[in-house]
């Protein structure tokens, strides 16, 4: 039922329902909001990437794509997760985040390391591995 379901969106059918598809089909990096973030990030058994970002940024939105790729690479090493700033502004002014895209990498519940700006994937890529040989 589901394979069918991406097909149908995959085919243009519900050309109304892109967004939803997308979120369907593009599932390597999960958002999470104020409601969820204690559990999926501060009690995570791995490290986390945190992505705070917006919708009209267009470097967050450039971003994006490298972002699924290493969630896809790094899969059960590091879980990379969203957080989209203009829904979660307490959550994001808990953490300062002044500037998008803004990338915090916690390990153990502990921030670790912050990013701001678009980094390259070669950029990213070092950071994942740090936070992936200190946490073994």
């Amino acid at each position: 039922m589901a394979r069918l379901w991406i097909n149908t969106c995959r085919g243009g059918y519900y050309k109304h329902l892109t967004h939803i598809c997308r979120e369907i089909i593009m599932s390597a990096v999960k958002s999470v909001n104020s409601r969820n973030f204690v559990e999926e990030v501060m009690e995570s058994n791995v490290p986390v990437l945190v992505d705070f970002y917006a919708g009209w940024c267009g470097p967050c939105r450039a971003l994006a794509p490298a972002l699924e790729g290493l969630a896809n690479e790094y899969s059960g090493r590091v879980k990379i997760v969203k957080v989209n700033v203009d829904e979660e502004q307490q959550l994001a002014g808990y953490f300062r985040v002044r500037s998008i895209p803004t990338l915090l990498a916690f390990r153990e519940g502990a921030l670790v390391e912050t990013l701001v700006g678009i980094g390259s994937p070669g950029q990213l890529r070092t950071v994942l591995t740090k936070l992936t040989k200190n946490a073994a």
